[in-house]
């Protein structure tokens, strides 16, 4: 359905020849206010600055020897860690797919040997830094594996 306009014409709009008359006069005070003001700076007298030295210099009492402000105590602080919203529904996951479709890419791709060894390595306790998350790096020898966690490490062999 289609509306019906309250202008005459789809060119002719009223706020835009108000916008453009407001524009216009404000253009010409400026224009008119500037000119006064240049004419005014040539006719006053240009005052000079001078500069002199402190007439009173004064040394402060030493920061512990100040009197304290009382502590101020605030109405409503806040909380130190705020509660996010939790809206989690618990429901079937459409996309999880149930059977295994197997691409041309993926048979093409080599698969991985599983490891020959495996072991737990430095446990979190034995770390003298709670750091979170921790910093692990390892390297491989020869016969041994040096594991670093934050502030301690281990020799394996």
């Amino acid at each position: 359905m289609k509306t019906s306009s309250t202008a005459p014409s789809a060119f002719f709009k009223p706020r835009i020849l108000i916008a453009l008359a407001l524009c216009s006069a404000g253009s010409i005070l400026m224009s008119l206010g500037f000119g006064g003001i240049a004419e005014g700076a040539k006719g006053e007298e240009t005052v000079a600055l001078e500069s002199v030295a402190s007439y009173r210099n004064d040394i402060s009492a030493p920061a512990r020897d100040l009197a304290l402000l009382p502590a101020q105590k605030f109405e409503h602080e806040t909380n130190l860690n705020p509660k996010i919203p939790y809206h989690h529904k618990d429901s079937v996951d459409a996309t999880v797919q149930d059977r295994h479709v197997k691409s041309f890419l993926d048979s093409l791709t080599p698969s991985l040997p599983s490891p020959l060894l495996s072991f737990a390595g430095i446990g979190y306790p034995g770390v003298s830094c709670n750091c979170a998350p921790p910093d692990t790096n390892g390297a491989i020898g020869a016969t041994q594996y040096v594991q670093i966690v934050n502030e301690g490490y281990q020799v394996f062999n």
